[in-house]
């Protein structure tokens, strides 16, 4: 799974508070990918990673990068005019 193991992390977030109520309902994978022109194997592997993430219980893997236009997008917007 490479470096990363998202549902282990969500485990010890659990195991590490006071609350015995909490559960895990998603967890979110905010990631960029490597330039496919620049840095193919890397790309490749990236892939690989989110395809293996993505077939775990409860975990969503997005685009970083469109993530945060569309943030900046939405900031920009409720800005104007203020």
């Amino acid at each position: 799974m490479g470096q990363f193991d998202p549902v282990r992390l969500g485990e010890h977030i659990l195991r590490s508070g006071d609350d015995s109520a909490r559960v895990v309902s998603q967890i979110r994978m905010y990631r960029g990918l490597p330039d496919t022109a620049k840095q193919t194997g890397s790309n490749r592997a990236a892939m690989r990673q989110n395809t293996k993430w993505e077939s775990l219980p409860n975990v969503v893997v997005e685009d970083a990068s469109s993530s945060v236009s569309a943030g900046l997008s939405q900031i920009q917007t409720h800005g104007e005019g203020h």
